[in-house]
Formats: C-alpha cells, sequence, structure tokens
C-alpha cells in the first residue's frame, strides 16, 4: 500500500480578534514523513491541538476585544472610556484578569458589563480562566482615564 506525502499542508485558523495564522511551518510532512504516513491527520491535529493550547495572549489584544463592549449610557466602548484600568496575564494557568471600574459606584449596567468583559475575555483562543475586579480607586476621571478618542467622543476635547 502506498500513501501519498503530502509537500505542503496549508492549514488556516482564526486565533484570536480577526487574526488569520498559517501553521504550514509546524506541520511539514517531509520532516518526519514515517510519522506522517502512520499517522496522516492525527499528526495534523496535534499539532493543531498543540498550538491552539498555548496561552499567546497579550494585553493589547484582551484590549482589542474589550473594545467591542460598548457603555449603553455613553455609546462609546469601555476601553475608550479608560474603564479598564488594568490587565494581568498569568501564563501558567491561562488566565487573565481584568481590574475595570465602572462610571460611578451605582451604575446600573454594572453587572452586565461585568459580565460582558468575563464573556470576551473567555472566548479568547487560549484562555481557561478569567477574572474581573472592580475597583473604586482611583475614581474614574474620563479627563485623566479616557483616551484621546474617547475625550473626544466625550467633547472634553
Amino acid at each position: 500500500m502506498r500513501v501519498r506525502i503530502p509537500q505542503k499542508i496549508n492549514l488556516h485558523f482564526a486565533r484570536g480578534p480577526g487574526a488569520k495564522t498559517d501553521i504550514t511551518d509546524l506541520i511539514n510532512p517531509m520532516e518526519k514523513p514515517s510519522l506522517f504516513k502512520k499517522n496522516g491527520r492525527k499528526y495534523i491535529l496535534n499539532l493543531f491541538c498543540k498550538y491552539m493550547s498555548e496561552f499567546n495572549v497579550t494585553a493589547d489584544q484582551v484590549l482589542e476585544v474589550l473594545s467591542d463592549i460598548i457603555d449603553p449610557e455613553m455609546h462609546i466602548n469601555i476601553v475608550d472610556l479608560g474603564l479598564i484600568y488594568k490587565v494581568n496575564l498569568d501564563p501558567e494557568k491561562a488566565r487573565v484578569e481584568v481590574d475595570m471600574t465602572l462610571t460611578s459606584p451605582g451604575c446600573p449596567i454594572g453587572p452586565n458589563l461585568i459580565e460582558s468583559v468575563k464573556f470576551k475575555c473567555s472566548r479568547i483562543a487560549g484562555v481557561k480562566e478569567v477574572g474581573v475586579n472592580l475597583v473604586f480607586n482611583p475614581p474614574w476621571n474620563p479627563r485623566i482615564h479616557a483616551t484621546e478618542e474617547g475625550q473626544m467622543e466625550l467633547g472634553i476635547i
């Protein structure tokens, strides 16, 4: 029985917001032809799973994902509003932890925003745990915490 070994395998998949990754370099059957003959698709799947299980998340990726969450009262995303104070990454636990605040301590949509942050972060490839800490120190001030885009949308500058 003859098994044809492909010269090149192109495998494209989404890994993060809007990203396409080519892992052809990880799957080169000519380097290990006997392994590929023996396992075929299993070999590709194992490499794919290994690549996807790595925790390659950056704070910028987290902020990009969180910028999709719009504050319904201000109609501006929570990143540009400056509601995200800090993003902590723990590669050993594949954990993302976000310190965030609200526009006011009594904000009625606070619980919804927190759940949205947890949901969005949990959808990032490689993330297994998400924590959100609600902090009010320092108090939110759009002149200090909002990005330039957020300040322009708020009419501050």
